[in-house]
């Protein structure tokens, strides 16, 4: 099995570090792709002088630092732009946030999958440092009423922040919980987006992401391109990611999130 590994790095080149060590140690023969989104100096120097510091992985791991912040699938793509003279070498490639880890397990198993010719992507179980299941995203898609509240939530910032308000006082909002089906292999209509797994077949039928959003709503905007090539989506449920979610967003004011969020559900209110 041929593996690559395409990761967006942004100001946290530490937890980037990480998640190669955890590629490596578990299978020498993969091929690493970093994408800075245009980090501060120090972030950069550090992934930088780390590499030269570590001579067994100079040739496995190559770093692209972008002069703009591309946002998420748009920096995916510059590694897929990367690997695409030789994209037929890899049985699969792995894409995703830089705060994952692999293991061992993942690896063997992964060589261990047969899948049918439709499946375009795989969806790992991911799993965040709480113990919490974050996959299946979603199994059949978005119902009426939760979109019905989204139109409300995302229509203005200010009535946001009272309806969490109000949710918080009158403790109605639910404590996390794992996903519903997280221990069974099964076809679902999206994936989580800090880890993807695409095949050979995804690259038959496609290649680029849709990356229209900067950041948020990748999950449905990546379902809705498959569907359209008429691909589908398996969440695997041995296949095993850790996840310490939102690292990269913990120093980004929430009124900046909740405007990248706005924007995308506007890109995706009608894909759901």
């Amino acid at each position: 099995m041929k593996t690559a590994f395409i990761h967006v790095n942004y100001n946290n080149s530490d937890l980037t570090i990480n998640c190669i060590r955890s590629i490596i140690d578990n299978d020498s023969d993969s091929d690493i792709i970093i994408v800075d989104n245009n980090s501060d100096l120090s972030e950069k120097e550090k992934l930088t002088t780390w590499k030269h510091d570590n001579y067994s992985v100079q040739n496995k791991v190559n770093l692209i630092f972008e002069t703009n912040n591309l946002g998420y699938f748009g920096a995916l793509n510059v590694g897929l732009e990367y690997l695409k003279g030789n994209i037929n070498k890899y049985d699969y490639v792995i894409i995703g946030n830089n705060d994952l880890v692999f293991n061992e397990s993942f690896f063997r198993k992964l060589n261990q999958v047969q899948l049918e010719d439709n499946i375009f992507l795989i969806s790992p179980n991911i799993i965040k440092k709480n113990g919490i299941h974050q996959n299946p995203y979603s199994i059949n898609g978005t119902s009426k009423i939760r979109l019905f509240f989204y139109y409300i939530y995302y229509s203005n910032y200010t009535i946001a922040k009272i309806i969490l308000l109000t949710t918080k006082i009158l403790r109605i909002a639910k404590s996390e919980q794992n996903r519903k089906g997280f221990d069974k292999t099964q076809i679902i209509y999206a994936g989580h987006g800090s880890c993807y797994i695409l095949t050979r077949t995804f690259f038959k039928n496609n290649f680029f992401l849709v990356d229209n959003s900067f950041l948020m709503g990748e999950e449905f905007i990546l379902a809705k391109q498959i569907r359209d090539t008429n691909g589908k989506i398996i969440y695997i449920a041995d296949l095993i990611v850790t996840h310490d979610e939102h690292s990269s967003m913990k120093n980004i004011p929430s009124k900046v999130v909740y405007g990248y969020k706005q924007a995308a559900f506007k890109l995706i209110k009608d894909i759901y």
